[in-house]
């Protein structure tokens, strides 16, 4: 099985499509594995040339589980599951790729979208927030109440549905089916209540603390939110929105925390729309860098080209060649 590794994290992941293809990285939401992006949505993005990674984040699926450090220190933060993105990007030989997160998901990718804005190439941010806070996070204020024991199958499939339930939308058909199959096949591969109490640990750490510095979040961005999501509030995305002001907003009347299937062409539609917008400023910009002069030495020339290029993407951005499409 593949993996790639950071520090003392194992990190099993997948990859969908052409290897030459663009590379597009989708990291899951709170609990949630590999299995929570539906192959049937990331055969989309393969469809358009897009070569699709997922995987296990820490603590949960086949990725490596922790024991947690210092009582009821997790032993790690979200920042450090951002490395594991680039140490998935490293095993790969990838230089950049474009980021699409959902929830905790979104929380991680901007972490590394500010941390190596270099290796972001667009920013997909699917319902999620800014920071850790009751105001965008409601569930919060009620986590001590919260009850991540371990289950017998039947019961925890019981459970998904029901909490699946409570994100159905009033618009959208509630996908049972899906939802059942997503929940056996989570416990089949690993059932670790005791990883999502680490991963809640984890979001917590930082709490009230911005997850990016959006100065450096200079990259084309998108958001994708549903005004009826109980979860994680649509007011996160406008905050989202008003700090990075460049950002593109979608939101969806009746749609709550769920991906849900009547709008895949067209959260796919947006994605690539907003990737390949990124794909063409990043080669414009890349054009523009001068080539080194012959004798110089190569570790010079590599970093004042990094620079050119960092100026570039700043002055393409006050320049407005990313536009915004704010719909709030």
């Amino acid at each position: 099985m593949p993996y790639a590794r950071h520090a003392n994290a194992r990190l099993y992941y997948e990859v969908m499509g052409d290897p030459a293809a663009t590379q597009m990285l989708f990291i899951g939401g709170f609990s949630a594995q590999i299995v929570g992006w539906q192959k049937e949505f990331c055969q989309l993005f393969v469809e358009r040339g897009f070569r699709v990674i997922r995987f296990d984040n820490r603590d949960v699926g086949l990725s490596q589980q922790f024991d947690g450090t210092g009582g009821n220190e997790p032993g790690y933060t979200l920042h450090d599951m951002a490395d594991d993105g680039f140490a998935i990007f490293d095993e790969l030989g990838i230089t950049r790729a474009h980021i699409v997160g959902q929830s905790m998901g979104g929380m991680i990718a901007q972490c590394m979208a500010s941390a190596r804005p270099e290796r972001v190439t667009s920013l997909t941010l699917v319902y999620t927030a800014p920071l850790i806070s009751v105001q965008f996070l409601p569930p919060l204020a009620e986590v001590g109440e919260m009850n991540f024991g371990r289950r017998e199958r039947a019961e925890f499939i019981d459970y998904i549905l029901d909490q699946q339930r409570a994100n159905a939308s009033s618009v959208y058909p509630f996908e049972e089916e899906w939802v059942r199959e997503f929940a056996e096949t989570s416990y089949d591969r690993a059932h670790t209540p005791e990883g999502v109490v680490r991963q809640l640990q984890a979001m917590l750490t930082d709490l009230g603390s911005s997850f990016a510095d959006a100065a450096r979040l200079t990259m084309p961005v998108v958001l994708i939110h549903g005004t009826d999501d109980a979860n994680v509030h649509v007011s996160a995305s406008i905050e989202l929105a008003r700090r990075i002001a460049h950002a593109e907003v979608h939101l969806y009347p009746g749609m709550k925390h769920f991906v849900v299937k009547p709008l895949w062409q067209e959260f796919r539609d947006t994605i690539v729309r907003t990737a390949r917008r990124a794909d063409r400023e990043l080669a414009g910009i890349e054009t523009a860098v001068a080539l080194p002069q012959a004798g110089q030495d190569a570790a010079t020339d590599r970093r004042a080209a990094d620079s050119q290029l960092d100026i570039a993407r700043r002055s393409s951005t006050r320049a407005g060649r990313w536009q915004a499409a704010h719909s709030i």
